[in-house]
């Protein structure tokens, strides 16, 4: 699965069994494991700036949380907004160098971009062939 490192090397974000595990990177511990509530995640990414992580499941639900809070109280708390990107399961996802905007590939062959900060769609491209595997 996905394995992503912080940029302090600190942590560790990686992706098995549908959950993502967040580890501390230099004593190999586990701090914590984002599960939601019986839904398998896809995919996920960490904001440039460490602030969020989003991640996307097989119900069509793309979830951003605050990552510097996650550690510390619910993950359902932390939740900064939702995303439902109806019948199309989202298979890549990404944010841009500001942190502020995600996108998305999806199953049906269209980049989402959603804005993070005021939590809405803000672009829909079509006419790429085939199914969205990376960004």
């Amino acid at each position: 699965g996905k394995f992503l490192i912080s940029k302090d090397f600190k942590k560790a974000f990686t992706l098995n069994n549908e959950k993502v595990s967040i580890i501390d990177f230099e004593s190999a511990v586990l701090l914590y494991t984002l599960e939601e509530d019986n839904e398998e995640v896809v995919n996920f990414a960490v904001s440039p700036n460490e602030k969020f992580i989003a991640t996307t499941n097989k119900n069509f639900l793309t979830r951003v949380y605050q990552l510097d809070n996650l550690l510390k109280s619910e993950p359902r708390k932390q939740v900064l907004v939702n995303f439902k990107t109806p019948n199309q399961m989202c298979l890549e996802i990404c944010f841009d160098p500001t942190s502020r905007f995600l996108a998305l590939g999806t199953s049906d062959s269209h980049v989402k971009i959603f804005d993070v900060v005021k939590g809405f769609q803000t672009h829909n491209f079509i006419g790429h062939r085939g199914v969205i595997v990376q960004l």
